[in-house]
């Protein structure tokens, strides 16, 4: 039971009231806000990854024709290719490595060994090569074999890379054929050619 007397009382008690709604409200403020910094931090986080998604860098194949030579001296196929940054900032950490597939063999790290080469850091839409050389095993009589033959070389390539903060890792695989026309064709078989 609640005592009151004279209107002082009344007053106090009506400002003890609004006290304890405008508490109440205060704490619904700051529960809301709470939800709404919450909420605000994983807009961000999604934006975030969107953005370096949206700009990360992507290495393709060039449109730059490849080379393919023979050099009787060391009795070694030489094939010179490019790639190109196709993304929207530069790659970094590129890795390549090679396999030569020559005539029925099977494919084969190229002569640098089983080991990637080491790319300098490809701004977006700059190119850049590499260079496959085949093991000192293939005679005269047989590079004009496999150069008159459709497929009779074939270039086998994975490269990966990072984004400039190291966080957004890709990679992309490639193969090519050599027709006797001097062109090239992309090999068959979907696992060979991607883009992740």
């Amino acid at each position: 039971t609640e005592i009151r007397t004279g209107s002082g009382a009344q007053d106090t008690h009506t400002l003890a009231q609004q006290a304890v709604t405008q508490a109440t409200q205060t704490t619904n403020l700051a529960s809301q806000t709470g939800h709404l910094v919450t909420q605000s931090e994983k807009t961000l986080a999604v934006t975030q990854q969107q953005f370096l998604a949206d700009e990360r860098p992507y290495i393709g194949q060039s449109k730059t024709p490849n080379h393919v030579i023979y050099d009787q001296g060391s009795n070694q196929i030489t094939w010179t290719w490019y790639y190109t940054n196709l993304g929207k900032s530069p790659a970094n950490n590129v890795r390549v490595w090679q396999y030569l597939k020559l005539g029925s063999r099977e494919f084969v790290p190229a002569f640098q060994k089983d080991l990637p080469l080491f790319g300098a850091p490809l701004p977006a839409g700059n190119e850049n090569f590499a260079s496959a050389i085949s093991p000192p095993v293939i005679t005269p009589e047989e590079a004009k074999r496999l150069a008159a033959t459709n497929q009779g070389m074939q270039l086998r390539v994975r490269i990966t890379y990072t984004d400039r903060t190291g966080t957004v890792k890709g990679e992309t695989g490639f193969c090519s054929a050599s027709l006797t026309t001097g062109a090239m064709m992309t090999c068959n078989g979907d696992s060979d050619n991607y883009m992740k």
